[in-house]
């Protein structure tokens, strides 16, 4: 089973790197036409070598756009920060590798060397805006489509309205809405009614994968709550908060799913009273 998901994960890798070098390849190339074209309508002379050498500036785009691609679908909850680095660091490196790289490699097969200070000049003065551009596009572009795939994911799919849980002897069905919580009861789940409790063969995660997320908001590691038997929260000043259920239970809300809790909270309670 572990297989297929690593196999999946490298041929996604793959098409990307090719895609990537084959653009490359073809950037490089106009370039360079330009460059022999330019050469003609000026009179002047063409130098392949020269041209060949500030082409690099070009090459260095693959490993880091992979780079940006690899490290942004690692990232399970992207936020501002995630994606400035993911743009900034890119950018700062390019700069510098460019000039390292023509330096280095004129200096070991050519006659002239390139100093790396005049190139890093022409670089950050020629080139700024393209890098900004090249590193800010892909990312935002991809952080977009993917929060609008999630979006439809979630508007597309079917939840469950009831849950067949045993009772002793007896099999019967439990609909969601009349559900207050759940929490984790290892190896089980306890699924609370406003008077009653029954124990469910599945884990809080599993189980969360079937419920709607507009109703039911994961508070604490240990506890799914639906939202709409929420009647108020409190803080308690440390950034945990507790929730006062409509039957007045208490249930504590851990400042790892605050944020979360309160939005949906707010939501809800916006559309209810509107």
């Amino acid at each position: 089973m572990n297989n297929i998901p690593t196999s999946s994960i490298s041929k996604s890798n793959r098409n990307v790197v090719s895609i990537l070098i084959v653009s490359m390849f073809i950037i490089v190339a106009t370039i360079m036409i330009q460059d022999f074209l330019r050469a003609i309508i000026n009179d002047a002379a063409f130098y392949f070598s020269e041209s060949f050498i500030f082409s690099s500036f070009w090459w260095i785009f693959v490993p880091f756009i992979f780079g940006q691609y690899f490290f942004i679908t690692r990232i399970p909850k992207k936020q501002w920060i995630h994606l400035l680095l993911i743009i900034l660091t890119p950018i700062i490196l390019h700069l510098f590798i460019f000039p390292l790289l023509v330096w280095v490699v004129s200096y070991l097969f050519y006659y002239h060397t390139y100093s790396f200070h005049q190139t890093f000049n022409y670089g950050l003065s020629e080139h700024l805006s393209m890098l900004i551009l090249f590193y800010s596009i892909p990312v935002f572009s991809y952080s977009f489509l993917t929060k609008n795939k999630k979006a439809n994911e979630i508007i597309t799919q079917q939840f469950i309205n009831s849950i067949l849980i045993a009772d002793g002897n007896k099999k019967l069905t439990i609909t969601v809405s009349e559900i207050l919580y759940f929490s984790a009861s290892s190896p089980y789940i306890t699924i609370y009614l406003e008077n009653k409790k029954y124990l469910l063969s599945e884990t809080l995660k599993s189980i969360s994968l079937k419920l709607n997320p507009a109703q039911f908001i994961r508070v604490h590691k240990s506890t799914i709550v639906n939202i709409n038997w929420v009647d108020s929260y409190t803080t308690r000043l440390n950034g945990d908060y507790d929730l006062c259920l409509k039957n007045g239970e208490r249930l504590r809300v851990s400042r790892n799913f605050a944020v979360d809790f309160k939005k949906l909270f707010n939501n809800t309670h916006h559309l209810a009273t509107k």
